[in-house]
């Protein structure tokens, strides 16, 4: 039995496998779930550690049978929550493409697209991509040079498709073509998935699985965006009342036009050309492959280009200096304007 006044704080930090040498595919992937698995349980553990502290003045003796146990409890869960972060039976390798901090994967979430729930934009692509990054980001996606590229292709993912019928994704796609969000071709260079997850109260999030796009784009650069963890450090002068507010963009990502070169790398499931008015174009019964034309959700770049974006706003358009972020190594006294 673990003394009077001891508890299971401060939770232990779990040691990170060791570089393998192996060239056994089996035996890299084993690795690279658990290296990720224990950075994961550690970032977990560290917010618990420091939400702990900061409600206690002083430091209560450690139950070591109580703090292992938490930590093992701790890492299980994160264990879980990378295990389904494999869409269709995806194996790690297709999780760890791209940075585990910055890359959209497909979660057991995932349910079927019902255009009658499916939420779009009024209008997709108002915005210009590139009118809206740093001069020195927008020249590096202006157009396909080499660097965005990988040198070497792995193996071919496998990619999500799910939706509730044929007809459904037709009538989706009609829509998207409405709102100016896909062009059509018949020559895709890469052929995504597509599926939703839940929305607000009845409404679905259109997903596009872009692993297969994520394949042939290089390593987007690494995003560290505030956690908890940044969120546990917040300083409030005794007495003083914190407020807290949130705007949230309707469909942000689908709101940003990209370069016309980036289009046909994010083609989504194909569709009868007369099914969606473009038989007189193509012919009635060709098959033909809308391609997104917004920042597509589940594109390894796509959160870096987006938070990019959203700071240059901030930099260039408001009075609002870097010291008033909620980031780490910033400013976290709430007696400052605090946005994210």
């Amino acid at each position: 039995m673990p003394l009077p006044g001891s508890g299971p704080f401060p939770l232990p930090m779990f040691e990170l496998p060791r570089q393998t040498g192996s060239r056994s595919r089996r035996v890299q992937q084993r690795h690279r779930y658990a290296t990720v698995v224990n950075r994961l349980a550690n970032e977990a553990s560290s917010t618990l550690n420091k939400l702990f502290l900061s409600n206690h003045t002083t430091q209560t003796s450690n139950s070591s049978i109580l703090s292992s146990r938490l930590a093992q409890n701790v890492r299980s869960a994160a264990a879980r929550f990378v295990s389904r972060c494999a869409p269709c039976g995806a194996s790690c390798d297709d999780i760890f493409d791209s940075p585990f901090s910055s890359s959209y994967v497909a979660t057991s979430s995932a349910v079927p697209l019902d255009a009658r729930k499916v939420s779009l934009p009024t209008e997709g692509g108002l915005v210009d991509l590139l009118s809206i990054l740093p001069p020195d980001v927008a020249a590096k996606y202006a157009t396909p040079n080499p660097g965005l590229f990988r040198a070497q292709l792995g193996r071919r993912p496998a990619r999500a498709v799910l939706f509730k019928s044929a007809a459904d994704w037709v009538a989706v796609v009609r829509s998207m073509a409405e709102k100016g969000m896909v062009v059509f071709t018949t020559k895709p260079k890469c052929m995504n998935g597509v599926f939703a997850t839940a929305k607000d109260s009845d409404r679905q999030r259109l997903i596009i699985d872009a692993r297969p796009a994520n394949r042939v784009f290089a390593d987007p650069p690494a995003v560290r965006l505030a956690n908890p963890e940044v969120l546990a450090e917040l300083q409030v002068p005794a007495g003083r009342e914190f407020f807290v507010a949130k705007v949230d963009l309707d469909n942000f990502y689908h709101r940003l036009r990209t370069p016309t070169w980036m289009w046909e790398y994010f083609a989504l499931p194909p569709v009868r050309a007369a099914d969606v008015g473009e038989g007189e174009r193509f012919g009635a019964d060709s098959i033909i492959y809308p391609c997104c034309t917004t920042l597509p959700m589940g594109w390894s770049h796509s959160v870096f280009l987006a938070q990019t974006a959203h700071v240059f706003i901030l930099d260039t358009q408001t009075s609002l200096s870097c010291g008033d972020r909620l980031q780490r190594g910033g400013d976290l006294s709430t007696m400052s304007t605090l946005m994210i």
